[in-house]
């Protein structure tokens, strides 16, 4: 991937707008305006709070005119290739004009902006400060994602993919490594976008690392494990289910049932399935699984309980938080989830 995709992205922006080209003589500034000012498009969001000042009359004429500077700015140093200092200046007046505004802009002019940053952001080899620049504008961009349906964004998952490996895949002799910040934002955007990956995406993902998964290693498997739980996408639509979580959901549980003795990746399973649970409430029967995981998360307590005087070697390690999302997630419709909550609060409070 490389800057050409930027340049197209870039060029789709511009048939949403006029370019009026005005050379000042003290500087060579382009500005641009706006074809959508004068057809009263709906903007994506607005800050409410401007409304309420003094001046508001003042911030709206000045965001007419920032916006379209912004876009020509930004489009100039990307068509003449210029990252720094042209595009990183013209992202920066992008990023203070979404703080001052929000995303005062159409939903076509959103959807591109978050193309261009894509693109942006996965070259290869792009330096840290830059991946953190472009990408804390793209996760803006993606905040609100009840703003932009599915539908009408498609991001591949391979840029990210190549982008995260990089990060965590940095050779041992090496001084470059990535700032655990940049890691986080990283992983932060990985799930943002990938509400918006194709359909195709699960069964490429499962194609690339089901391959790696050997739950034996305990070395490779908790990052194979880990990728798995964040990149696969568990928030598709019902209808669209064979194609997402009906891919790998029985097959992950049961594996999880045989490697019963605490595997170091549990951790990664118990947060994959407690998102799978919650952004598929209703649609997935978990009967047959509630009595093994109400099992594991007792096994977490460390309970002074043992079977004639053995003592379990190892403990079951899942955080609470995904305990908790998981099992909010499965109770009512008849399941039987309130029963096992039931008795495990009954032996929690023998032993408290």
């Amino acid at each position: 991937m490389d800057l050409q995709k930027a340049v197209d992205l870039f060029t789709m922006l511009d048939e949403t707008t006029k370019l009026v080209y005005n050379m000042r003589e003290d500087d060579d500034d382009i500005t641009m305006e706006s074809s959508t000012e004068s057809l009263g498009l709906d903007y994506q969001a607005v800050n409410k709070y401007n409304d309420l000042l003094p001046y508001a009359e003042e911030l709206e004429k000045e965001a007419k005119i920032l916006l379209p500077e912004i876009k020509g700015q930004l489009g100039q140093a990307i068509m003449l290739r210029r990252i720094e200092p042209d595009t990183l200046n013209a992202v920066g007046k992008l990023r203070m004009y979404m703080k001052l505004y929000s995303l005062r802009f159409t939903k076509e002019d959103h959807i591109l902006l978050i193309k261009l940053m894509y693109e942006l952001v996965t070259i290869p080899e792009l330096e840290q400060y830059l991946v953190n620049v472009f990408g804390g504008i793209l996760l803006n961009l993606l905040r609100k994602r009840e703003l932009i349906e599915p539908s009408e964004l498609v991001l591949e998952w391979r840029p990210l993919y190549d982008l995260k490996k990089r990060s965590v895949t940095m050779p041992s002799n090496s001084m470059y490594r990535f700032s655990q910040r940049c890691l986080k934002m990283i992983e932060s955007l990985i799930c943002d976008a990938k509400i918006y990956f194709p359909l195709t995406a699960t069964r490429e993902i499962l194609d690339e690392l089901r391959p790696q998964i050997c739950p034996l290693d305990t070395r490779s498997s908790p990052a194979i494990f880990d990728l798995l739980d964040l990149f696969l996408p568990v928030q598709l639509f019902p209808n669209d289910s064979h194609m997402g979580y009906g891919l790998w959901f029985d097959e992950f549980m049961k594996l999880w049932e045989i490697c019963n003795n605490a595997p170091v990746w549990e951790h990664s399973m118990m947060t994959l399935m407690s998102r799978l649970a919650w952004f598929n409430i209703g649609y997935i029967d978990w009967e047959p699984y509630i009595p093994i995981m109400t099992t594991r998360f007792m096994r977490c307590l460390n309970l002074p309980v043992h079977y004639k005087n053995t003592k379990i070697p190892k403990s079951h390690k899942v955080t609470t938080n995904s305990v908790a999302i998981w099992v909010v997630s499965i109770l009512g419709n008849k399941s039987s989830g309130q029963f096992h909550l039931e008795n495990f609060k009954k032996h929690w409070n023998i032993f408290t």
